[in-house]
Order: C-alpha cells, then sequence, then structure tokens
C-alpha cells in the first residue's frame, strides 16, 4: 500500500514537469510578462523649404491715400447762378401791358421777396418760380406797400388774385395768409390795383414761353 501511493505522486510530480517543458507559451516568456509590444520611435518630419512669394505688381492695391498724408488740390469751379436775368432784363406780358420782371427763385429769394422796399416801379413785378405746384400761401411780413398777388399754374393759368395789404406791427401768428385757390407754379406781385386796371380774371393765360429762366 506504501508503495503504490509513492507511485502514484511521483507519477504525477513528473507529468507535472513534462507539462511545463513541452506546452507552448500563449504569452510569451516569463521575462516578457506585463510587457506590451515595444513603443514605436517618434521621426520628425522634415520641413519642406517654403518658396517666396512674389507680388505681382499688377494685382497689388496701391495704398489708400488719407487726408493727412496726402493734400489733394480741389478743383475751383465757377458758381452757377441761382436766378437770372435780373430785373429790367426780363419782360412779361400782363394783359396787354410789358412789365419788367425780377425772379424770386431761390428760398432766400422767396422768403424775402419785395419786403423792405418803399416803392415798386408801375411796370415792375416780381415772379415767384417754385420747383412743383401746389397750393401756396404768402403773407404781408415786413412788406411795406400795398401788392396785387396773381397765382399761377404749371401752364400759366391764373388761379387766383388777392390784394395784400402792409401790416406793420402785427405779430407773425395774426398776419393774414393769401392762399391760393389751387395749386400754383408760380406768383407774380405787381403793385396793388394792377390786376383790377388791366381786368385780369381767374382763367386768364400768361404766356411764359421766354420769359422763365
Amino acid at each position: 500500500m506504501v508503495a503504490r501511493r509513492s507511485f502514484r505522486t511521483t507519477s504525477l510530480a513528473a507529468l507535472g514537469a513534462l507539462l511545463v517543458i513541452t506546452a507552448p507559451s500563449c504569452e510569451g516568456t516569463s521575462s516578457d510578462l506585463g510587457r506590451g509590444p515595444a513603443p514605436t520611435p517618434y521621426v520628425a518630419p522634415s520641413p519642406t523649404p517654403s518658396t517666396p512669394t512674389i507680388a505681382d505688381p499688377k494685382s497689388t492695391p496701391a495704398p489708400t491715400a488719407t487726408a493727412t498724408t496726402v493734400d489733394t488740390p480741389t478743383l475751383r469751379l465757377e458758381p452757377t447762378p441761382t436766378r437770372q436775368p435780373p430785373l429790367g432784363d426780363a419782360v412779361l406780358m400782363v394783359g396787354d401791358q410789358p412789365f419788367r420782371i425780377e425772379f424770386a427763385i431761390t428760398f432766400e429769394e422767396q422768403s424775402h421777396g419785395l419786403s423792405a422796399r418803399d416803392r415798386l416801379d408801375p411796370d415792375a413785378g416780381m415772379l415767384f418760380v417754385f420747383s412743383r405746384e401746389r397750393r401756396r400761401s404768402f403773407w404781408m411780413k415786413g412788406t411795406l406797400i400795398p401788392l396785387d398777388l396773381i397765382y399761377l399754374d404749371g401752364n400759366g393759368t391764373i388761379v387766383s388774385i388777392h390784394t395784400m395789404q402792409p401790416e406793420p406791427g402785427v405779430q407773425d401768428a395774426f398776419l393774414t395768409r393769401y392762399t391760393s385757390e389751387g395749386p400754383a407754379l408760380y406768383a407774380l406781385e405787381v403793385n396793388a390795383g394792377v390786376a383790377n386796371e388791366l381786368d385780369l380774371q381767374p382763367g386768364d393765360l400768361f404766356d411764359l414761353t421766354g420769359v422763365l429762366p
């Protein structure tokens, strides 16, 4: 019984040794255990030589000059006259009478009108020329002489006629407004009484051909 037990133990030991020697390893030798694959050393890429860029003079924009570095000369232009012709050069037939006409075209000329004048020649007048046709309104602020105001439409037809009297010392808010009864493109101011003397009526036509500036 003792000899058999001893044989069985020896046989098992020998069999274990034989398995260790002959069995293939699945994970490498004992010195490789716990280590992964060896790292691949990093090799920096060789720098590529850059080719210098040559600017195309035809495509390169010119520098922008500023007012502080460049003094650009200003062209001097002759001023364009804002009104023409002066009093005495244009003649307008009012009824069958010729009148020497002064023009009021700019805002300043129209705002001043015939104010501050102490007389107007019997054959003289002022023609206001507006930029568009619409209802107009005049007053006598600062005007010293009575006037006839004749509104005309774009065709030169009389729209309405008013006789305006000076109102010295009256505040602006209380000055009389003389408004056209329809759209007007022109307004003619002459001495008071001219319209009645020449029997002018709404609907009469003025010939402005060759008169307007």
